[in-house]
């Protein structure tokens, strides 16, 4: 009976906080949405199900830590939500009126484009062809090159300028809707990586969002048929990459395998959705595990500026290795247990406390997205933000919160230049009204 009350309960509280969110216009509501399908939904699944191989203790100690940690988060954004305004439709109003949105930006534009191919060439190059590429060739390429390197930055770019898709929903700019879907659809096809996705799915969803003025039954029933949607891309875009090359998948594409693959995935947990079961596995052995206990990927969140290499020692390697060791993958593997795997992993049941760190980190989220002047430059922190927040919710952790760490100041630096074009124009203009009227004046004379 424990485990039941108390399975029913989180999914009570994690659906309190996905309202709350929402209503608030918050990035943060796509970590939440995220975290009530991979965790909140399935986990309560199992425990109506007695939970397969894991033990109702386990199941009741993963609710637990649920429920405490959500609580926690939800008590320090309620606090501090009183003093930083969310993101609201007031705001977006504002924004979607304002023409420069979408009309100011075409540079921006420009550089996304030239970032998609910088993406795409570089595994199409390496791999010897486009039919050839795959998601292991592309995995290779990425554990033989540095910390800091032209993917790199190529990739921080992708997901900062991600939200022009949005930026040109926005204005119903079709021909820009288009070239920007059509340049993530090229990276996603070529790289494999589902997060490269988002930018769209989080773009379309948006919208809708920002429109929302109270939670009514046809709200709920949209967020069922996105979440479905949303769930059968993921999986399609994990079975094209079981293909391997493209040239393999062309030749042995059939409709009804790739869709019998999808299914296939989905029954057994193979998956998002069975991310939960690593969190299960760190319960069972009570974090009993090299590495573990020791808040790893909060002390590289707060070194994140500082390579590894360059760290002496002090920044740690990347925890998603350090539990993929635990659970007998292969070195150079990663696992994504959700975020409360993840903060369980971190610092056992004490991972409760981390709550109110997120509860901060989404204030401050929502608070630097209010601080950009214009309105385009609002959309995209707002879409970069919450593509990061679904990767940060399957759990992997380090690898949103660099791209937020790097995203955000680039962001920030592309309205600094703005700017100082601006103030240069205004100058120039002043500079050109004064000669022209010294020129008249001399005519007079």
């Amino acid at each position: 009976m424990l485990n039941l009350v108390l399975g029913i309960l989180q999914f009570i509280v994690i659906g309190i906080i996905c309202i709350w969110e929402v209503k608030q216009k918050s990035s943060a509501s796509f970590l939440w949405a995220t975290l009530m399908i991979m965790f909140g939904i399935m986990h309560l699944i199992s425990v109506l199900v007695a939970g397969g191989s894991y033990s109702e203790k386990i199941l009741w100690k993963a609710s637990l830590f649920a429920i405490v940690f959500s609580l926690l988060y939800f008590a320090t954004r309620l606090i501090l939500s009183r003093k930083i305004c969310c993101f609201n439709r007031k705001t977006f109003e504002e924004i979607s009126k304002n023409k420069e949105v979408d009309e100011k930006y075409s540079i921006y534009y420009l550089i996304f484009f030239l970032t998609s191919i910088g993406i795409s060439l570089r595994l199409i190059i390496r791999a010897g062809g486009v039919m050839n590429t795959s998601w292991s060739s592309g995995r290779e390429i990425g554990l033989n090159e540095s910390y800091v390197n032209i993917h790199f930055i190529f990739n921080i770019l992708y997901f900062a300028l991600g939200g022009l898709f949005c930026c040109a929903l926005v204005n119903g700019k079709k021909a820009k809707t288009a070239f920007t879907f059509f340049c993530i659809l090229v990276v996603v096809l070529i790289g494999r990586d589902r997060m490269a996705v988002l930018p769209i799915l989080t773009g379309i969803i948006a919208l809708v969002l920002f429109k929302i003025r109270r939670i009514k039954i046809k709200t709920i029933f949209f967020a069922m048929i996105a979440a479905v949607v949303v769930i059968f891309i993921v999986y399609g875009l994990r079975a094209y990459r079981w293909y391997g090359t493209i040239g393999n998948m062309l030749e042995q594409f059939k409709m009804s395998d790739f869709i019998e693959q999808i299914i296939t995935f989905i029954k057994t947990d193979n998956g998002e959705l069975g991310l939960r079961n690593y969190f299960y596995h760190f319960i069972e052995n009570n974090n009993n595990f090299h590495g573990f206990g020791k808040g790893h990927t909060y002390i590289r969140m707060f070194l994140v500026y500082i390579p590894t290499r360059f760290s002496f020692g002090v920044k740690p390697t990347d925890f998603a290795q350090t539990m993929a060791s635990a659970v007998g993958r292969g070195i150079g593997s990663s696992i994504h247990p959700t975020l409360f795997g993840d903060c369980y992993a971190n610092l056992g049941m004490y991972g409760i406390f981390l709550g109110v760190l997120w509860g901060i980190i989404a204030t401050i989220g929502d608070y630097l997205t209010l601080k950009f002047k214009s309105g385009g430059l609002k959309i995209l922190a707002f879409i970069l933000l919450s593509s990061m927040y679904v990767m940060i919710a399957r759990g992997a952790v380090y690898n949103a919160f660099v791209k937020i760490a790097y995203g955000i100041p680039v962001l920030y630096f592309l309205q600094y230049l703005k700017k100082i074009k601006i103030t240069y124009r205004k100058t120039y203009k002043q500079r050109k009204d004064r000669w022209n009227e010294c020129e008249v004046q001399e005519s007079i004379k």
